[in-house]
């Protein structure tokens, strides 16, 4: 995002943190739950799911607590798939995307930028 629309680093992770962890959250529920946890969310008697759904709640509210932009939208970025394909090929030819939980295609990646928007 940084490369091809100019978004400082930090505030691209802020703009995709939620998202992306809405996306992981079914693959790795106690993580998050530790997340809730450490974050002050209440997560007795929840189930692992439903306490993970809390962290990503939690990091949607630490955003707007702060007045974060939430959105890509705020950089320019459309839903043009066409536009975006380039930034989705360099995320995908990224090594690190090989460590998220849960494994992503370039579709899923677009998906989750149009999410963001």
């Amino acid at each position: 995002l940084g490369a091809h629309y100019g978004i400082p680093h930090g505030l691209a992770n802020a703009i995709m943190l939620p998202i992306v962890m809405e996306h992981n959250v079914e693959e790795c529920p106690v993580r998050f739950m530790m997340l809730a946890d450490a974050m002050g969310m209440d997560v007795s008697g929840k189930d692992p799911l439903g306490a993970a759904r809390l962290a990503v709640q939690a990091v949607k509210d630490l955003k707007a607590r702060i007045g974060l932009t939430q959105t890509l939208k705020d950089f320019g970025l459309t839903d043009d798939r066409e536009r975006l394909m380039p930034t989705v090929e360099l995320a995908a030819s990224d090594s690190q995307v090989g460590y998220n939980p849960r494994y992503l295609e370039e579709e899923d990646i677009l998906n989750l930028y149009i999410k963001a928007l």
